[in-house]
């Protein structure tokens, strides 16, 4: 199911007995958004993190090798 308020409140209205279920993409988006907001916080307190926008978005296998030992040294 969608995230919008008016999905919820309608589900909510109409099938009060229903058991409601979000999508993966939805999930998968808030949590990226929450994600975004800790790494801007910590990166405003921190010049070493200058530059790993992504490197915390990739497996650690996907790393190239100095963003690997970086993400392992400050990690």
């Amino acid at each position: 199911m969608d995230k919008s308020s008016s999905f919820i409140s309608g589900v909510m209205e109409y099938l009060p007995a229903a058991q409601m279920i979000f999508d993966k993409f939805h999930l998968v988006q808030l949590l990226n958004n929450a994600l975004d907001e800790v790494r801007k916080a910590e990166r405003k307190g921190n010049d070493l993190l200058k530059g790993h926008k992504y490197t915390v978005l990739k497996k650690c296998g996907n790393l190239s090798g100095q963003k690997s030992r970086n993400w392992i040294m400050y990690g």
